[in-house]
């Protein structure tokens, strides 16, 4: 890493960020036409396994909705098209992005709902409150009297 580059992750670390370096999959897949999309792949062969640091990577990379595959020399078998089974797209970024924006709609109504019921509690309670403390008061003042 060259010093203009180690400034920046300093600076991205300093800024709380967790940089990595090292770990990143071999290749990242674009797939285009009707199934555009991408994915992330790996390639292993022997028995080379995925090192921790790349776990690490495969892992962010899965929590951002990129797939990423492991491709060992057993994947090609002669004149096989690599096949993959899910990549992302703009597409599902798109759905997914509409169903925030759905479920935040729904909720709206409901907040507005439940602060409202929750405002007529407290102001009941609060007019209950003032109700005991005057009936508190005249049985102060009045006393009560026995026969």
């Amino acid at each position: 890493m060259h010093s203009f580059e180690e400034k920046v992750k300093r600076i991205l670390e300093d800024q709380g960020h967790t940089v990595y370096s090292s770990g990143y999959p071999d290749f990242m897949v674009q797939r285009n036409g009707r199934y555009s999309g991408i994915a992330a792949v790996e390639v292993k062969q022997g028995t080379d396994k995925v090192r921790p640091n790349q776990e690490d990577m495969h892992k962010l990379f899965k929590q951002a909705g990129i797939p990423v595959y492991v491709i060992r020399p057993e994947s090609l078998e002669e004149n096989r098209k690599l096949r993959f089974r899910k990549m992302i797209n703009v597409t599902h970024y798109k759905d997914m992005i509409e169903r925030v924006r759905n479920i935040h709609n729904s909720l709206e109504p409901r907040e507005t709902f439940l602060l409202g019921l929750i405002e007529k509690c407290v102001k009941e309670m609060s007019e209950l409150r003032c109700e005991v403390e005057a009936m508190s008061e005249d049985l102060e003042i009045e006393g009560v009297i026995l026969k």
